[in-house]
């Protein structure tokens, strides 16, 4: 079959054989899927978390693994690669994603949503400790999971207040909220919790612990 172009946002690579990967990815053709990349050493740096790729993707009716090539970084995000926070966020919201999302459920919206949300991030100078939770209530929603207070109330606990606040607010007094480190950890961990029983998927995010080591 002939190439296909592609956008792709990296959320996970796993070795396939000494030259090869499969990177596990959210297109905007074929929504979450694992593609096999040959000569993967010399295409590494493309192939960080919540890369935007432009890619050429070839179909396989034989097979359910697409081979991918000319693989073409479309934003650089010197913002996040330069940042050591920022970077770690990346490392949940694509941990987050990869474990979170159903295999090969396209849809275009929710891959625009997440390509302007990991822009919002890239660009932001500050004030962005709240921004994975920001990025998790969104995310619920853009999966249909509607969070309200009676939904979220069983999995936030002691914290629905702090929650709420986060969704009725603009990003810009999302980010502005004061919250300690511990809080928003455990706000991070029930919305997690929230995705994990409304995608009935069971959904470990290694990465959180990350997260509670710096942001404190």
């Amino acid at each position: 079959m002939l190439p296909v172009s592609d956008r792709q946002i990296v959320l996970h690579t796993t070795k396939y054989s000494e030259n090869a990967v499969v990177v596990h990815a959210l297109s905007r053709n074929w929504g979450r899927r694992g593609f096999l990349v040959h000569g993967a050493g010399k295409v590494t740096s493309r192939l960080l978390p919540l890369n935007i790729n432009e890619v050429e993707v070839i179909p396989n009716r034989m097979s359910s693994l697409y081979v991918e090539r000319a693989i073409n970084v479309l934003h650089p995000l010197a913002g996040i690669r330069g940042n050591m926070f920022k970077n770690s966020i990346t490392l949940f919201v694509s941990e987050v994603l990869f474990k979170a999302l159903p295999d090969n459920v396209t849809d275009e919206s929710l891959y625009d949503w997440c390509e302007n949300e990991i822009l919002v991030l890239d660009s932001m100078d500050n004030n962005f400790a709240n921004y994975h939770l920001h990025f998790l209530l969104g995310l619920c929603a853009r999966l249909g999971y509607a969070p309200d207070w009676n939904s979220l109330l069983p999995f936030a606990g002691e914290h629905i207040l702090e929650v709420q606040k986060l969704f009725g607010a603009s990003f810009a007094e999302a980010m502005a909220l004061p919250l300690t480190g511990e809080v928003r950890s455990e706000i991070a961990d029930s919305l997690v919790k929230y995705l994990e029983f409304h995608s009935e998927k069971t959904i470990r995010i290694r990465s959180l612990e990350v997260l509670r080591s710096l942001f404190v």
